[in-house]
Formats: C-alpha cells, sequence, structure tokens
C-alpha cells in the first residue's frame, strides 16, 4: 500500500477519501512514531509541532518535555519563556508549559521521570498526568506513583507554576521560585524541583527530588517524558 506524506490533517482526510488505497503517514503523537533503532528522534506531528520522542524506554513512543544532561542552558525563566521552547534537542531542553497542556489537555497521558544519583538510575512513573491550560496557571494534576525514586511529585498535585515574576505557589511570605531559584508546581515550597540550578548542594536550590536526593544535592542525566494512552 502506498504511503503519502500529507502536511496537515484536513489534506489527509481529504485524499482518504479521494483515494482509499493511500494512506496519510503523519504520525499525531510520538506514540504514533515507528522505531528505527535510534533512542531519539526529532519528529514533526500533523499540526507541525516539533517534538523530541524518546523511542527506547517500555517500547518507546514518548515525548520529551524536560531534558538536563549538560547543564548548560538556564532554567531559571520568566513566566513568558517559560511557557515556550528552549534549549536543545541534543543537549539540555524544556519542551514549553502551553506545548505540554495543548497535548495533555487533547486525552490521556502519563509521566516517566528519570534521573542518576550518585552513581544509581531511579524512575518514578505517574500514571496521570495533565497541565491545565494558562487561564489555570498551567496548574498540575498527577497520580498513581510506581516507581525506584520514590514519589516527590504527588506533593505538587493541583499546584499551578510559578516562576520568578509569577507567584502561584501558597507560601504566602515568599516567592518558591525566587526562594530556591527554580520555576516548578511549588506549594509550600517544594519536593521536587528539576528545574532548580543545575549541581547545586545549597539548601532546596538543586536539582531536588526529596525522596532521593534529598533537599541538599542535585540529580544529573535528568528526563521528564510523557506519553499518550
Amino acid at each position: 500500500m502506498a504511503t503519502l506524506f500529507c502536511v496537515c490533517f484536513m489534506l489527509c482526510s481529504t485524499l482518504m477519501m479521494a483515494q482509499a488505497s493511500t494512506v496519510c503517514d503523519i504520525p499525531r503523537t510520538c506514540r504514533d512514531v515507528k522505531p528505527d533503532g535510534n533512542k531519539y528522534k526529532v519528529v514533526t506531528m500533523y499540526n507541525e509541532m516539533t517534538m523530541l520522542c524518546e523511542m527506547e524506554t517500555d517500547s518507546g513512543g514518548w515525548t520529551v518535555i524536560q531534558k538536563r544532561i549538560k547543564g548548560d542552558v538556564n532554567f531559571n525563566r520568566s513566566w513568558v519563556e517559560i511557557k515556550h521552547e528552549f534549549g536543545h534537542f541534543n543537549g539540555d531542553y524544556w519542551f514549553g508549559l502551553e506545548r505540554v497542556s495543548h497535548l495533555t489537555t487533547l486525552g490521556r497521558y502519563e509521566l516517566y521521570v528519570s534521573f542518576d544519583f550518585n552513581s544509581k538510575s531511579y524512575f518514578a512513573r505517574y500514571s496521570l498526568f495533565k497541565v491545565f491550560p494558562k487561564e489555570d496557571k498551567y496548574a498540575l494534576r498527577i497520580g498513581g506513583y510506581s516507581g525506584n525514586a520514590g514519589d516527590s511529585l504527588t506533593y505538587h498535585n493541583e499546584m499551578g507554576f510559578t516562576t520568578y515574576d509569577q507567584d502561584n505557589d501558597i507560601s504566602g511570605h515568599r516567592n518558591c521560585a525566587v526562594r530556591y531559584k527554580g520555576p516548578w508546581w511549588h506549594r509550600d515550597c517544594h519536593q521536587s524541583n528539576l528545574n532548580g540550578i543545575w549541581g547545586a548542594t545549597a539548601f532546596g536550590e538543586g536539582t531536588n527530588w526529596l525522596a532521593t536526593t534529598g533537599h541538599r544535592a542535585s540529580a544529573s542525566n535528568i528526563r521528564m517524558m510523557i506519553r499518550a494512552y
């Protein structure tokens, strides 16, 4: 059967009706991407959104929404900046809250967090992951933990995202992103902060995952990935 690469979903639909033997082969999410032996693939989806797809973990199909492997990109960004993509596909990378929200409000997604600490690898998997729209301050909905890293994200459930210039935490007397130098779904303030300062050991300022690293050490080789199901 012939395969035709289409530029948009509407065109695909038209072609499918006009020529039943033609299949439009544009993925909607990384889950639709076919593996080719590479760990990562950069793919442009049907809606022209480009994604970094991870193709190894649990049969692949993951959209990378955060990756910190070098520490050469500043993640302490403003409210406007954090909404959008920044970094590099082959290094440290942020997918952007606006795009995460767009995806996770259209369907059901799970989250996979992985990192290294003290020469060991850890992961935390959540069967429920959703980021609400900007009007809801990109609030997090998270649940269904499993893994060996310990659960340091459920504490942040239902919290809006806080940056140094947009305080949506419930700490009251302080902005948690200012105090701990990292934008996150802070509550009062955090049990995890994977957008913290790379390699920092000052209390609460590093790439912390409390159940594993505590508040005075930093995780490395960090990835946050989501997958539709």
